[in-house]
């Protein structure tokens, strides 16, 4: 409260942030985000979404930094090839699980 009183929010904000952080992890990992969407809207459900969430996390796989709170890069490719394979794209699908090594 005495930090509130003295103008002090941006160190509050800041203390909040990174409490959520701890007990959310997921909050701010773009990677499980796309994860979710693509878990929740399965192809059956809507084609156009998936395929959207689907070249998100490609574009996620292809960064050369990665984000260090996600989970693996070769657990993140190989949803993606399951997502590819779901999509009927059995080539991607294959190019994906070949990177798994």
């Amino acid at each position: 409260m005495k930090q509130a009183v003295e103008g002090g929010w941006k160190e509050i904000l800041a203390t909040l942030g990174e409490e959520s952080g701890v007990a959310e992890p997921d909050v701010r990992d773009e990677v499980a985000q796309v994860l979710e969407l693509l878990h929740q809207n399965g192809p059956a459900k809507d084609t156009a979404l998936v395929t959207q969430a689907a070249a998100s996390l490609e574009a996620l796989l292809l960064r050369e930094e990665w984000p260090e709170k996600s989970l693996s890069r070769a657990e993140a490719a190989y949803q993606m090839g399951l997502f590819r394979l779901n999509l009927g794209d059995d080539q991607a699908a294959s190019n994906w699980f070949c990177q798994l090594h």
